[in-house]
């Protein structure tokens, strides 16, 4: 679980800088500095968990796709009706 939770802090981390660059997010000096450093510490927390448990962690994010689309596709059908 916890290569998961590194996955999404650096997946926000990488977003948050291309939100910044793009001029999308507020201007402030400090966010590409905490947002790198969240990016360094999520890849080597990610590292540091090996290679089977980013294994089991892909494979999970993987098996629970299925089971999101068919979420939002209830959902959908329930708003529309």
């Amino acid at each position: 679980m916890r290569v998961l939770t590194a996955v999404l802090a650096i997946a926000a981390a990488l977003t948050a800088l291309v939100l910044r660059h793009g001029g999308r997010l507020p201007s402030r000096g400090w966010l590409p500095w905490i947002a790198g450093l969240a990016a360094v510490y999520s890849a080597w927390t990610i590292y540091g968990a090996g290679g089977e448990a980013v294994a089991w962690g892909l494979a999970l994010l993987v098996l629970s796709l299925p089971a999101y689309y068919l979420c939002a596709a209830l959902a959908r059908r329930q708003l529309s009706d």
